[in-house]
């Protein structure tokens, strides 16, 4: 009887003990996004807050400071060279995550996740611009321009807490469904055969550069402005490193 009653202890104390181990310690988490810097330039900034509000769910908040590069880095010889650049803009997003417990040996926020996640990015740039004909000055004015892109998706990820404290986190596979908006318009003193051979080659020069963009510019045209809306599917990556508290 002493025998049954101290193995009946002893699993008590064994299931206690793996409860306890799984009760999180850490449930916020700020981090650095270094994703965008990486695909678009050094002038982007974005900081993520994680909050568990579970014991194996939580809310992440995104923001910051997003631009894009320049779309045409070059001049177009004899037909356009630009000026000064303005541009500015910002991301934001939430995602919610589900940390799979019964396949992570820590708890959360450590370990593989799961959830559906909603990120917007909108900015705006003006180009001083000089058009020419036959090598000779013909107009000097402006390009402007707005493009904003909201993703749906749905991502699977991994949350690694080292020393219980720094964070790495890594979303390992994120597809979504994005409607992108994309607007420009020159100014009205460039006459329309001027500004739709501008637009060709501006279009030709983007998707040289950016390969995924021909499939923006399908059936479009554009005139003395423009504005592009398409849905496309596509994919999410991201790595942060943070601190957990």
């Amino acid at each position: 009887m002493k025998t049954y009653l101290f193995f009946f202890l002893t699993v008590l104390v064994g299931q206690a003990t793996a409860q306890s181990n799984m009760t999180p310690v850490r449930r916020n988490v700020v981090s650095y996004n270094p994703t965008p810097q990486l695909l678009w330039g050094g002038k982007n900034l974005t900081l993520v807050y994680e909050r568990l509000i579970t014991r194996n769910q939580s809310v992440v908040v995104t923001g910051g400071y997003f631009s894009f590069p320049a779309l045409i880095k070059a001049d177009i010889p004899g037909t356009v060279t630009f000026g000064a650049r303005q541009s500015s803009g910002y991301t934001a997003g939430i995602d919610y995550r589900f940390y799979l417990t019964k396949r992570n040996r820590y708890p959360a926020p450590d370990g593989l996740y799961l959830g559906p996640y909603y990120s917007r990015i909108q900015t705006k740039f003006t180009n001083e611009l000089t058009t020419y004909q036959n090598n000779a000055p013909l107009f000097s004015g402006r390009l402007n321009g707005q493009v904003q892109i909201n993703n749906i998706g749905v991502q699977l990820g991994y949350q690694f807490l080292f020393f219980d404290r720094l964070s790495l986190d890594l979303v390992l596979l994120g597809p979504s469904y994005a409607a992108y908006d994309f607007r420009l318009k020159l100014d009205d003193a460039v006459g329309t055969d001027e500004a739709r051979e501008l637009f060709t080659d501006f279009r030709q020069r983007i998707t040289e550069r950016y390969g995924w963009a021909d499939e923006l510019f399908t059936n479009t045209e554009f005139e003395q402005s423009g504005r592009l809306n398409r849905r496309l599917f596509g994919f999410r990556y991201s790595i942060r490193v943070g601190f957990a508290f």
